[in-house]
C-alpha cells in the first residue's frame, strides 16, 4: 500500500504534526509513505513540497478571505496530481467523520472515502502533577491559570481577538487571580492587551513540554471559528485537562457539553 500525506506544511501546525506522526508511524510498519506538502523544513527524499507562486497566491488570499473561502487562492494545489508522489488509483482518508461527509459533498466523492482518526503518544500525552507542572514552568501554584495555544495567535479562525475581549470583560478581581499560559507566536498581543499576568511559551515543539503545559492548567480554552478535530483539544484531554470550545467540525460530536 502506498499512502500519501497532503497538507501545508510538513512539521508547523497540528495538522503537520499529526501528518508527520502517522507518516513516520506508516514507516515504522514498513509501509511506502510520503508527505507532499506547501512549505518544508525537513529533509527527507520521502517529504516533497508543491512550489507554490505566493505573491499571485497573496493577492487572492485578500479578496477569497474576507468570503470566508479559506486557502481557496493556493492554486498550486492544481499541481498535486502531476507530482510523482501522486498516483491517480485513488483512495481517501480523512481524520473525522465530519471531514469525511465533507468529502462526499465535494469533486472527490467518485472515490473511496474513508474516516481514520488522528492518534496521539498517550505514554507522552497523560495526566501530570500539576503542581510540580506549574513550578517546572516557573508558574505560580496558587492562580487560575489559562491555557490558550495555536500555531499563530494572529491567525483569526483560531479565534485570539474572541479570547482577547472574553478576559477584558472579567472583573479585576477575577483577572488579578488568573495567570494566562500562551502556547504559539504572536502572544504578545495579548499580554499588552489584558491586565492579566501572562506566560508566554513561545511555539512548542517538544511533545513532553506541551505535556506539561495542559498540565498545569485549570483549563485550555480554545475559541477556534472553524475547524475539523484540532490536534491541541484531543491532547489536552489526554492530559486530563478539561476544555472549552465552540462547536464547529468534529467537536460538536467528539467532546462531551458536560
Amino acid at each position: 500500500m502506498n499512502v500519501l500525506h497532503i497538507n501545508g506544511s510538513d512539521l508547523v501546525g497540528g495538522a503537520a504534526i499529526a501528518a508527520n506522526r502517522l507518516h513516520n508511524g506508516l514507516l515504522a510498519k514498513g509501509l511506502d509513505s510520503h508527505l507532499l506538502v506547501g512549505s518544508i523544513s525537513s529533509e527527507s527524499d520521502r517529504v516533497a513540497t508543491v512550489p507554490q507562486r505566493h505573491f499571485l497566491e497573496d493577492q487572492l488570499a485578500r479578496i477569497t478571505w474576507r468570503l470566508g473561502l479559506n486557502y481557496i487562492s493556493i492554486l498550486s494545489t492544481f499541481k498535486i496530481s502531476r507530482h510523482p508522489f501522486y498516483e491517480h488509483n485513488l483512495s481517501i482518508v480523512t481524520p473525522s467523520n465530519w471531514l469525511t461527509e465533507q468529502a462526499k459533498q465535494s469533486i472527490l466523492a467518485g472515490f473511496p472515502i474513508h474516516n481514520i482518526p488522528n492518534g496521539i503518544d498517550t505514554d507522552v500525552y497523560k495526566p501530570l502533577n500539576s503542581e510540580q507542572s506549574r513550578l517546572g514552568l516557573g508558574i505560580p501554584v496558587d492562580k487560575k491559570v489559562l491555557l490558550f495555544g495555536a500555531q499563530s495567535l494572529n491567525d483569526t479562525r483560531k479565534g485570539g481577538d474572541l479570547l482577547l475581549k472574553a478576559l477584558q470583560s472579567l472583573p479585576g478581581t477575577l483577572r488579578s487571580e488568573i495567570l494566562l499560559l500562551v502556547m504559539g507566536e504572536g502572544g504578545e498581543k495579548i499580554a499588552m492587551s489584558v491586565d492579566i499576568q501572562t506566560r508566554q511559551l513561545g511555539y512548542i515543539t517538544s511533545d513532553s513540554a506541551k505535556a506539561m503545559a495542559y498540565s498545569a492548567a485549570d483549563v485550555f480554552i480554545f475559541p477556534t471559528r472553524a475547524d475539523n478535530l484540532p490536534l491541541v483539544l484531543q491532547e489536552s484531554m489526554a492530559c486530563g485537562t478539561p476544555m472549552v470550545s465552540f462547536r464547529v467540525g468534529e467537536q460538536m460530536k467528539r467532546f462531551s457539553p458536560q
